[in-house]
């Protein structure tokens, strides 16, 4: 493990040691005493918060339910502010940690359902109107994520978003429980690019116009593929398409052995792959590098691969990855609709294995 990644742990557990020592000073309550603790009346509401959490990572459900109860009844303009900076503060931490939000997103939905993961997307949108304007000119991919996974703010800037949520505030306020859970044991992942807080002012990248050039009728071919009814044209446009990828690495490896640039150094990107069938769609992305010269390692348990390549080549093996799959999927649906020739209809098994075939 290196440097960077021991410092993060070990910053990572003072601050876990700060929460417990939050949620002591709060006083924990079990089922007996949570009467008397009511009467008692709410401490302090970030305190009683770490003590949810400590609690719901426990697994002492009523428990939890009970702090986020009587954290429902304060009011919420009170603490509203240090609510989001903790959430914030989680986030950053994810950032420099090795996540992008793409990745985050997914990994969220598939833990904890789709309402946390627009609580995690509201989150993201809040904490981007820091950086969107200089993360869309030194950091454009960075911020395709955001659109992707739908990061904008619905509130008004008037008042804090967290009274303006349609949901009942108890119930939000046990899937941010959940979310900082999941947020605070997330593993330590290679860092392929800039977090928000390195980004600077006129670190612009431009764009290499003949791996561009070559991008471009890459995907022109694959979406021929994708568009044709018939396999042998769609494979034979597919093949075009490998062949025009496989022809420029080579071009683009005698070039930097003449003339060595930063262009062909190694980079890495983080891919998600949705169920059903998330393994055999990782074989395919693993297939698809192997041939491009590139590597793929499948994070198994949370749905995702790190893909690394050259830098000229990372768009074009995740074009030519996601065309497989849109052609494969479309082959499946009418392969998979029938029957087989005993009549029987085709199973989940059948299913998995055409993927991966």
């Amino acid at each position: 493990m290196g440097k960077d990644n021991k410092k993060r742990l070990a910053e990572k557990r003072r601050k876990q040691a700060k929460r417990r020592a939050a949620a002591a000073s709060a006083g924990r309550t079990s089922s007996r005493t949570s009467q008397r603790q009511a009467q008692r009346g709410p401490t302090d509401p970030v305190a009683m918060f770490w003590a949810g959490l400590e609690a719901h990572d426990a697994g002492q459900v009523a428990e939890a339910e009970h702090w986020v109860e009587l954290l429902a009844r304060e009011p919420v303009d009170g603490w509203a502010a240090e609510l989001d900076g903790l959430v914030d503060a989680q986030l950053r931490q994810a950032w420099e940690a090795g996540w992008q939000p793409e990745v985050l997103h997914h990994v969220v939905r598939r833990e904890l359902g789709a309402g946390s993961a627009r609580a995690l997307v509201d989150a993201i949108a809040a904490q981007a109107a820091g950086y969107e304007v200089l993360g869309r000119q030194v950091a454009p991919e960075w911020m395709a994520q955001l659109d992707l996974i739908g990061a904008q703010r619905w509130w008004s800037t008037q008042r804090t978003r967290f009274v303006q949520v349609t949901e009942p505030w108890a119930d939000q306020l046990g899937v941010i429980v959940g979310l900082v859970s999941v947020l605070e044991r997330l593993p330590v992942l290679p860092v392929l690019g800039p977090p928000p807080s390195s980004w600077r002012a006129g670190d612009t990248h431009r764009g290499d116009e003949v791996s561009s050039e070559v991008l471009r009728r890459v995907r022109s071919l694959l979406a021929k593929a994708e568009s044709s009814n018939f396999d042998a044209e769609a494979e034979t446009f597919t093949a075009k398409a490998q062949e025009l990828m496989a022809r420029h690495r080579i071009d683009r490896a005698l070039l930097e052995a003449e003339a060595p640039t930063s262009a062909g150094g190694v980079a890495g990107r983080l891919i998600v792959h949705d169920d059903p069938y998330a393994e055999s769609k990782a074989l395919l992305l693993s297939t698809v590098c192997v041939r491009n010269g590139g590597h793929a390692v499948f994070t198994k348990g949370l749905g995702f691969s790190t893909v690394f390549a050259s830098a000229v080549e990372l768009d074009m093996i995740e074009d030519l990855y996601t065309s497989l799959l849109v052609q494969a999927t479309a082959a499946l649906q009418r392969e998979g609709a029938g029957a087989d020739p005993r009549g029987r209809r085709r199973t989940a098994r059948f299913r998995r294995a055409f993927v991966a075939g």
